[in-house]
Order: structure tokens, then sequence, then C-alpha cells
């Protein structure tokens, strides 16, 4: 039996975090359960024998052991594979296009991902796919499957809230060049929530909502 590959989103900044190797954890806000589709109010249980409760878009409650609920886990349970969708501009030589049916993919590192077949050219040449000034990058949820460079695999899954992160956790989500670039230094745990408030809204880590913890490594090609 095949295991489904889902899409998994990320920024510029933590792709080339997950490639450094510094990334080994994403957080999502609880939005979705699999099954149940979109989640309009998460919480904890206080039905005895229950650990989390939820209501889905049909304005219906379903309560949850555990156990129950990270296998419903949109990414999937442990051992699923991801593939990165970010944000690529699709090429064909010598000229860009503005549609999918490219010869390759640029990134904003320079590298570049082949449609032929599964090759891929690390090159970092940024004059191996010239960008004329107009380019018009592509964002990430619109990336094809062919131009993802990066197939992660589920290693663990847990809920919690935001705010219960640590600092391993924090160092595991790729935040060391932003807390450096924001002088930081060693407050991991205020990175992130900085890092989280950028990436999410003002107030996003004050509301501190109940997240998916995945942590994952990268499968090698």
């Amino acid at each position: 039996m095949t295991t489904k590959e889902r899409p998994i989103l990320f920024s510029a900044p933590m792709v080339r975090a997950i490639l450094a190797g510094r990334k080994t954890m994403t957080r999502r806000i609880v939005s979705h359960v699999a099954g149940l589709g979109k989640v309009t109010c998460f919480d904890g249980s206080e039905t005895t024998g229950y650990d989390f409760a939820l209501r889905d878009r049909r304005d219906m409650w379903h309560e949850f052991r555990e156990d129950e609920l990270l296998a419903r886990c949109p990414y999937g349970p442990t051992g699923s594979p991801l593939w990165v969708r970010e944000a690529f501009l699709p090429c064909t030589h010598p000229k860009v296009v503005k549609t999918n049916a490219a010869t390759y993919a640029c990134f904003f590192d320079g590298s570049q991902k082949f449609k032929s077949g599964e090759y891929f050219q690390d090159s970092k040449d940024p004059s191996a796919c010239v960008w004329p000034s107009n380019a018009r990058w592509k964002p990430s949820i619109h990336m094809p499957r062919w131009a993802s460079r990066i197939t992660l695999q589920v290693e663990a899954v847990r809920v919690e809230r935001l705010q219960d992160i640590t600092v391993a956790d924090a160092l595991a989500e790729g935040v060391g060049d932003f807390a450096t670039a924001n002088n930081l230094g060693g407050y991991w745990t205020t990175a992130f929530a900085r890092l989280w408030e950028k990436i999410n809204g003002e107030g996003s880590w004050d509301a501190n909502p109940f997240v998916w913890c995945v942590s994952f490594s990268v499968v090698k090609p």
C-alpha cells in the first residue's frame, strides 16, 4: 500500500534552514483535521476519557483521545512523506515564462529543478537561470509537484499550546539566523515568538493557539 504524499508550504528562509540542516520541526495551527476538514473551534476536552474537543465547519462538536487526534493530523502520521512547496520561478531556456509548462523551476538561492525526470541541478549559479527585472515569482501555494526539490518524512507528531515551546524545539524550528539578524543572541524562544508574529500577524503569539508540532527529516534523493 502506497503512503499518501502531502504538500507543505515553507518560506524561503525556512527552506534554506531545512537545506542547511538547522530546521527539523514545524508548528502549524490546528485549523484542519483529516476527515473533518476545517476546524472552527479547538480546545482541551472536559469529558472524562477524552483529551481534545473541536467544532467542525458544520458546527458539530467532536471529542478525541490524543492518539485518535494524532491519527487525523493533516500532515500525516509518523513515516508519511511531505513534499515542500516554496516560491519559484517557472522557466524555459533561455526565457522566463508565466505558466507551469516550464522546462525547469528556479529558486531564490539560484538552484534549479529540472522537469525532465527527477534530475536536480544544485548549481547555486544565478547566471544559469537569468531573471529579468520584471520576473514574477509564483507563490508556494501554486508550486506543482514536479517542481518540488525537497521531500520530508514525518518523524513525530504531537499537539500542544504554541507557548509551550522549549528552547530545544525553538532551535529545531530553525530560528538561529532570525535571532542573529535581530540581535537576539541566545534568546531562542523569544526569537521564535517574533518570527511567529512576523509570519502570522500581530497578536498571534499572545493568542497561544493549539498547534500541530511536526518533527521531520529530509529524504535524500
